[in-house]
């Protein structure tokens, strides 16, 4: 790794199984996604950390900045969607998780604590209010029940 303070920057220098990977990902210099990677570069993981680190929240729910030429972007949407068990659209240049609750109750239970806390930041008031009062009558009738 190389630190470039003067531009905040760093730069990772990749070597062995790590350059292949990102090689594979490259066809005359446009970044594509096919099917055939398989899950040493798309799993839940991988998933989750760049919603965290490239996600920002819209109207509509969280955009995922992505560089992945367009022609290949609705592979990579529907192979992330089978994943994380939530639909995800792809868009110019973005791939948008909609309906943001229903996605953090999914992955709460499936991710680190940062992790789920940094995809909460992403959550709206309404959203907020909503998963506070599930939460509140779901201990109540557990409560009720014991």
């Amino acid at each position: 790794m190389k630190v470039q303070p003067n531009r905040n920057q760093f730069k990772i220098i990749l070597n062995g199984s790590a350059k292949s990977i990102r090689d594979q990902l490259y066809i005359q210099g446009d970044k594509v996604f096919t099917k055939l990677f398989g899950t040493d570069v798309l799993n839940h993981d991988s998933l989750i950390v760049s919603i965290c680190l490239f996600g920002t929240r819209k109207i509509e729910g969280i955009s995922v900045s992505t560089n992945v030429n367009k022609d290949y972007l609705k592979t990579l949407c529907y192979c992330a969607a089978s994943i994380l068990d939530h639909s995800i659209t792809p868009g110019k240049g973005i791939w948008k998780i909609s309906d943001v609750s229903s996605f953090y109750e999914k992955i709460i239970h499936r991710t680190t604590s940062l992790e789920s806390s940094t995809i909460a930041s992403y959550l709206n008031n309404n959203e907020k209010d909503y998963l506070r009062n599930k939460l509140d009558v779901g201990h109540w009738r557990t409560a009720c029940e014991n």
